[in-house]
């Protein structure tokens, strides 16, 4: 993320253990929108980055 990541892909259920594929590497609702909190986060960092 802080060095120019053009994008993040992963995949969200409400309960990975029933997803019909990848639960094993699937995200619950809440661990969904902590990384959706965290790249916003490190977004915003980052342009501050870019003023040096």
């Amino acid at each position: 993320m802080i060095f120019g990541t053009d994008g993040i892909i992963y995949e969200s259920h409400e309960v990975p253990e029933k997803a019909y594929s990848d639960g094993q590497q699937t995200l619950d609702f809440a661990q969904s929108a902590r990384l959706a909190a965290w790249i916003r986060k490190s977004f915003a960092m980052r342009k501050g980055f870019e003023l040096l």
